[in-house]
């Protein structure tokens, strides 16, 4: 799940986001912008392990007939794209 407007990332569609109640399976939520007072405030909660890195560049890399795919954050600090997260995922 993207989100792309920081009116989008609430405690509540973060909660949900990460409930597994809600949806069993592996998930991984990408927010486009966590402020750094709200990753503060939240630190500690469930959703946050759901939650990856929020700065850098998202690449989504899926397998031919999408039976598998990688998540991986480039680092955006400079134009070395390193890695700085990956998960991957089979279905």
């Amino acid at each position: 799940m993207g989100t792309w407007s920081p009116s989008q990332v609430t405690e509540k569609n973060l909660v949900n986001m990460a409930s597994r109640e809600l949806y069993p399976g592996d998930r991984l939520i990408s927010v486009g912008f966590l402020p750094k007072i709200k990753r503060e405030e939240y630190a500690g909660r469930p959703f946050m392990r759901d939650i990856v890195p929020a700065f850098g560049h998202r690449v989504v890399k899926v397998a031919p007939g999408g039976v598998s795919w990688r998540f991986l954050v480039l680092s955006d600090l400079d134009e070395s794209m390193q890695v700085i997260y990956k998960k991957e995922m089979n279905s």
